[in-house]
C-alpha cells in the first residue's frame, strides 16, 4: 500500500505523468465496447462460426503485423504515436457500427490490429524513458492497476446497455476517442514529454566514446566517485 501511494505521490508531482495516465484511464473507459464486437457481429451478420472466427483472427494477424511495424518505425515523438492511434482507433469504432459489408467490417478490424500496439506500447516505453528508475515499478504499477480497473467498471455500464439500446449507437465512444487522441496532440506538456531528452543521450555517448578510464571529472564529482 506504501508503494501504491509512493507511485500516486510520484505522478501528482509529474504533470505530464498525471495527464498520461488519466487519458490513457478514459481511453480504457471508451474502448470497453469493443470487448462486445462478438454481440455486433452476431447482430448485424449473423451468428455463423466463421463469422466470429474471421474477426479474431483478423484481429490477431493485425496485432501481429502492427507489433513488427511497431519495432521498425514509429513516430519520433510517443505522445503522437498515441495520439495518432487514438483518433484512427476512434474513426474504426465509428465505422464499425456503419457497415453492413463484413468484408469492409473484416478489414477495419486488422486495421485495428495493427493500430493498437501505436496505442498501447509507446506509453509504457515513455514511462520507462522518463520515470525515475526508483519509482518505475510503483508508477508502472499504478498505471497497470488503473487501467485494469477501468475496463471491467466501464463493462458494468456498456454490457447491459447493449441489451436496452442498438449495439451500434457505441460509435458515439468512438467519436470521444478521437477527441482525446487529439488531446495529446494539445497538451504542450504531453508533447515536450514525448521527446527524448536529446542532451542525455549525447552525454551518455560522449561518455562512451571516452572509455570507461576517461569519464569526464565533473560527472565523478556529480556522484561522488572522485
Amino acid at each position: 500500500m506504501t508503494d501504491l501511494m509512493d507511485g500516486l505521490k510520484y505522478l501528482k508531482y509529474h504533470k505530464y505523468l498525471l495527464l498520461l495516465v488519466v487519458l490513457s484511464g478514459l481511453n480504457t473507459i471508451f474502448i470497453s465496447p469493443f470487448a462486445l464486437i462478438p454481440l455486433q457481429v452476431t447482430r448485424n451478420f449473423g451468428p455463423d462460426l466463421w463469422l466470429l472466427s474471421a474477426v479474431e483472427i483478423g484481429q490477431g494477424v493485425g496485432m501481429i503485423a502492427g507489433g513488427l511495424l511497431i519495432g521498425v518505425w514509429c513516430f519520433r515523438n510517443k505522445i503522437y504515436a498515441i495520439g495518432a492511434a487514438s483518433v484512427v482507433i476512434g474513426m474504426l469504432n465509428i465505422s464499425f457500427g456503419l457497415w453492413t459489408n463484413f468484408t469492409l467490417y473484416l478489414v477495419c478490424m486488422v486495421i485495428f490490429g495493427i493500430g493498437w500496439p501505436y496505442f498501447s506500447t509507446p506509453s509504457v516505453t515513455l514511462i520507462q524513458e522518463r520515470v525515475d528508475p526508483d519509482y518505475l515499478g510503483r508508477v508502472l504499477s499504478v498505471f497497470t492497476m488503473l487501467g485494469s480497473l477501468a475496463m471491467p467498471f466501464a463493462m458494468l455500464f456498456f454490457g447491459p446497455l447493449a441489451d436496452i439500446i442498438n449495439i451500434n449507437c457505441f460509435i458515439g465512444t468512438g467519436v470521444v476517442m478521437m477527441f482525446l487522441g487529439i488531446m495529446y496532440f494539445v497538451s504542450k506538456t504531453l508533447r515536450e514529454a514525448g521527446i527524448k531528452d536529446n542532451s542525455e543521450v549525447n552525454a551518455r555517448t560522449r561518455n562512451e566514446r571516452l572509455g570507461a578510464n576517461d569519464v569526464p571529472i565533473a560527472w565523478l564529482c556529480k556522484t561522488g566517485k572522485a
